[in-house]
């Protein structure tokens, strides 16, 4: 202080140089937390599942109104206000603390019984990773029904396909008709109508190695660490980024299903994350190589990659895509060829009934007749090639923009089961907040051990 009660002029200076200790300074971070809370709409047949019981145009009111809030919040020129950011940032703080505090409910309450007989693709994951284990392809040799007998399943749980007996269905047969079909295929393993091979990629079968007992701990790991991965990369304030992630809620119900969703959008993460290098296109192959959603994000990926560095980063993340799918897949190729090809293709040529919370239902529900199937097929793959086509022309302005577009293609999809769009949210945050600057835009400061710095100095 001067005589005259004024601050000494390297005070003002200091002052003047320290940016404002805000979680909300920039626009990026607000942008981050808009983000978070469309994610949670784009969730909500997720997260309210039983809650809705059945009415799902509630749901699809709040995907619609959960994409019209991303597409604003992708938007680099979106500014949103100080107080909706607060109250979004509320939200997403008491979402964060109630999920964490489900996740350690669930890790500590492990599934009643084998997780190998909760379903049909939990049977699958440990079933064909023990045939593995015997030296056997499980390619060849699984059978849904042998293995859930094998382990004592008090309930076989089956897909019902929609042929032999069930080829001429107008939907989903009734529960007597499915359990029917199913004691045949006891007797006959090869009944048409009961979908008994192994229909996933082979990164599903290697992570059931871990067995069912580990398996969620390990689900909870890889998430936890994408998502710390995520944080570290971000462009925005990182604690926001934390807060945003861990709001999505929809992410503990991969957990303890004894599905690989969980590690699919873990990977994801990481490929989204880094879409322009190599890495990114390992963890999209292999994503890719553990279950088909992921297969819907690679033209996205592609078309950012390219935005973002041409033809040059396309190629990096092309070769790395091909590397991680061949990694956890070659091996079983190998084996057998036609075998793998016929498993993995399975879901999209085996007949499967149309099931989901997405505008499916209108053909569950009877409003449209099951021949308007080839209809979703077309909107679906609509999308996908929406989505490469966006991320080309407009990531310079909408970063990330494929994220969503394809994450709609799995909601619209005939097959558009919960755990499909469970990962809608986070990935959605994670590529608002690890977009690069724009030429004209500066970084936002940021905290780092307890000084603030600017993002990407």
């Amino acid at each position: 202080m001067t005589a005259d009660g004024r601050p000494a002029s390297g005070a003002v200076s200091r002052a003047a140089a320290q940016p404002r200790r805000d979680w909300l300074v920039g626009g990026g971070g607000r942008r981050v937390v808009m983000t978070a809370v469309a994610g949670l709409l784009l969730t909500v047949p997720v997260l309210a599942h039983d809650s809705l019981n059945g009415r799902l145009v509630l749901g699809w009111l709040a995907v619609a109104a959960g994409t019209a809030l991303g597409v604003w919040a992708l938007d680099r020129r979106t500014r949103p206000g100080r107080r909706v950011a607060l109250l979004g940032g509320a939200v997403c703080v008491a979402l964060a603390v109630s999920g964490l505090a489900v996740l350690g409910t669930t890790l500590a309450s492990p599934y009643a019984g084998d997780l190998l007989c909760r379903d049909d693709v939990a049977a699958a994951t440990f079933g064909g990773a023990a045939e593995l284990r015997a030296g056997q392809d499980p390619y060849a040799s699984y059978a849904t029904l042998a293995v859930e007998r094998a382990h004592g399943c008090a309930h076989l749980s089956v897909t019902i396909r929609r042929n032999g007996r069930f080829a001429g269905a107008p939907g989903l047969p009734s529960q007597a008709a499915q359990d029917a079909a199913v004691a045949a295929a006891v007797a006959n393993p090869g009944a048409p109508e009961v979908e008994q091979r192994l229909d996933y990629p082979a990164g599903s079968v290697l992570l059931g190695l871990v067995g069912s007992r580990a398996f969620p701990w390990l689900m909870a790991l890889l998430l936890a660490g994408a998502v710390a991965v995520t944080v570290r990369r971000a462009t925005s304030d990182r604690r926001v980024v934390a807060v945003a992630l861990a709001a999505q809620l929809a992410l503990v119900s991969l957990v303890p299903d004894g599905h690989t969703d969980a590690a699919v959008v873990a990977l994801l993460l990481l490929a989204w994350g880094s879409p322009a290098g190599l890495l990114g296109g390992l963890a999209l192959g292999l994503a890719c190589g553990t279950k088909q959603t992921a297969w819907f994000f690679v033209p996205a990926l592609l078309g950012t990659a390219f935005a973002r560095g041409g033809f040059g980063s396309l190629a990096r993340v092309g070769m790395g895509t091909v590397a991680g799918f061949a990694l956890l897949n070659l091996p079983f190729v190998v084996l057998g060829p036609g075998a793998w090809l016929h498993g993995v293709l399975a879901p999209a040529t085996d007949g499967l009934f149309p099931l989901g919370a997405g505008p499916i239902g209108l053909i569950t529900s009877g409003v449209l007749p099951i021949g308007a199937v080839p209809l979703f097929w077309g909107l679906q793959l609509g999308l996908v090639a929406l989505s490469a086509v966006l991320s080309v022309r407009l990531d310079g302005r909408w970063p990330g923009i494929g994220v969503l577009v394809a994450s709609l293609a799995l909601f619209v999809g005939t097959r558009s089961l919960l755990e499909y769009i469970a990962g809608a949210g986070v990935l959605l945050v994670c590529v608002v907040a690890t977009a690069p600057p724009a030429a004209d835009e500066v970084p936002e400061p940021r905290p780092v051990r307890g000084r603030a710095v600017v993002a990407g100095a």
